[in-house]
Formats: structure tokens, C-alpha cells, sequence
């Protein structure tokens, strides 16, 4: 079997666009009830709302996790279908909440190579991929650690080089800086936001997502609540309530360059 020894591309971003998608849990529940939501490429969109909103099911459907029960998602022009799987799983990459679930191999370095040596690329290739993500997410120190034995922050940041290296065009990302502490979440928005790729973040932690995301969406019961700047969004007090979302103790709203979200997109939006 010849191996390719193509040189790494740049850095891509993907437009992600999802029309009306609907998916029911064998239980009854609803996941997703007619979402739609475009990401333009190269965008940063922080995915906001309760537990139970829908979104780590809409993070499924976006790399192919859940198939969709009806409506699609696209990633530029590209439908995900069964056909378009194995492409689209290495244009769009998922960060688990749980880093845990990432890191199975031997050492961090093996764990960053996982997802390169099954597109058998050239050992001296991988071997670039996996410096060269390590070294974006600070973690070059990490290479020949043991993964269970790292920090919670180390963990996650291990994690996103094992998705950096196989360079995705979208980033999809399930609780970020679940665990992490103030320092660690800074580490991580700075890293963050030197990428290029189209990034969905889903978050609880407000103020990350008004440091990193420069736009915002607010999911609820599976449907669009609003899309506009984060900045607008996070300024709108009744809009927050009726979703259940607070901003952080003792954050001061005055600090917020903004005006209530009077021009944020509110479709399908509910009165409480």
C-alpha cells in the first residue's frame, strides 16, 4: 500500500448550514424540533442554553454521531449522508465534554497520532501533525505523558490536539472548560482564538463564550430561541431568563460594550 506524502494544507474553515432538523428520542422526548442555523466559515458561534436544550444532540448530528430524522445539516456544499461520512469525520471534529473519552492510548503523543495514522498518511507526516497540534494548544511537554495521570486541563488540551493534527475544517466543541479553572480558561479561549476553523462551541460558562464567540445562539426545547452578537444576547436579561441562563456571580453588566439584543435574530422565540 503506497503512503501519501502530501505536504499538511492550511488551516480550512467550512460553512456549516442546518435546515429544519428534527430528531425524537425513542423515549418521546424531543432532541432537535425544526432547527435552523447557518455558521458562516471562519466563525466562532458560542452555542448557548439549559441543560436539556438540544444541544449536544445538534453537536452529534454535525459530524454524524445522529442521523438526522428529518431536515440536513451541510458543511459547505456537502450533504451528511451515510455516503459522506468518512469525509465529513475528517472535516469536522468533536471535543467530547468529557476529555476521558478522547484519551484511551498509551502516552498523549500515540493519542494525538490516533486520528492521522488511520487516513495512512507517512509516519514522518503524522509525526509533524501531531508536533505541530501539540504545540498549538501549549501542550509540546504533554507528548510522553501518561493520559489518565494529567490534570483536568492538560486532559482537555490533549484532547484538542488530537483533533487539531487530523485539521479539520469545523471544530465542534462540547463544554470546552467544563473543570477548568479561571487561568485554565483563559489558557484555553487564547488558544482558541488564534484558529482558523469554523468553531461551535457549546458552553454554560457565559463569560467564555462572551471572550471567545463573537456571535452567540440560544437553543431552547430543541428550537432556534436567538442569534445575534454575544455581547447583545448576554445584555438581554429577560431574554436570558426565559431560557434559563445566568451570567456568572458578581459579573457586572456595565463592563459589557453593548445594548440589549433589540437587533438579535429571535426566531420561534416563546413567551414564558
Amino acid at each position: 500500500m503506497t503512503r501519501r506524502h502530501a505536504t499538511p494544507r492550511p488551516s480550512n474553515a467550512a460553512e456549516v448550514e442546518i435546515t429544519d432538523l428534527s430528531f425524537l428520542y425513542p423515549d418521546g422526548s424531543i432532541g432537535l424540533d425544526g432547527l435552523t442555523l447557518r455558521v458562516p466559515a471562519g466563525e466562532r458561534l458560542a452555542l448557548l442554553g439549559p441543560n436539556g436544550a438540544g444541544k449536544t444532540t445538534l453537536a452529534q448530528h454535525l459530524n454524524g454521531l445522529k442521523t438526522a430524522q428529518r431536515g440536513s445539516v451541510r458543511v459547505d456544499d456537502m450533504l451528511i449522508e451515510t455516503a459522506t461520512l468518512p469525509i465529513i469525520r475528517q472535516r469536522v471534529q468533536l471535543l467530547f465534554s468529557s476529555s476521558d473519552e478522547q484519551l484511551f492510548m498509551p502516552t498523549v503523543a500515540e493519542d494525538v497520532a490516533f486520528g492521522p495514522n488511520n487516513f495512512d498518511l507517512d509516519p514522518e507526516l503524522v509525526d509533524e501533525r501531531v508536533a505541530s497540534a501539540l504545540s498549538a494548544v501549549g501542550a509540546s511537554d504533554l507528548a510522553g505523558r501518561v493520559p489518565h495521570r494529567l490534570s483536568t486541563g492538560e486532559k482537555r488540551r490533549a484532547a484538542l490536539a488530537g483533533i487539531l493534527a487530523i485539521q479539520p475544517d469545523v471544530l465542534v466543541l462540547d463544554e470546552p472548560v467544563a473543570g477548568l479553572d479561571p487561568a485554565g480558561k483563559r489558557q484555553l479561549a487564547q488558544y482558541l482564538g488564534q484558529l482558523g476553523q469554523t468553531q461551535i462551541v457549546i458552553t454554560h460558562d457565559l463569560s467564555f463564550a462572551l471572550e471567545l464567540c463573537p456571535t452567540a445562539a440560544i437553543i431552547n426545547n430543541g428550537r432556534l430561541q436567538a442569534i445575534g452578537p454575544t455581547v447583545e444576547l448576554l445584555t438581554d436579561q429577560e431574554l436570558l431568563r426565559q431560557n434559563s441562563l445566568d451570567l456568572p456571580f458578581g459579573f457586572r453588566l456595565d463592563r459589557l460594550d453593548g445594548t440589549p439584543s433589540a437587533s438579535a435574530k429571535r426566531p420561534g422565540r416563546r413567551k414564558s
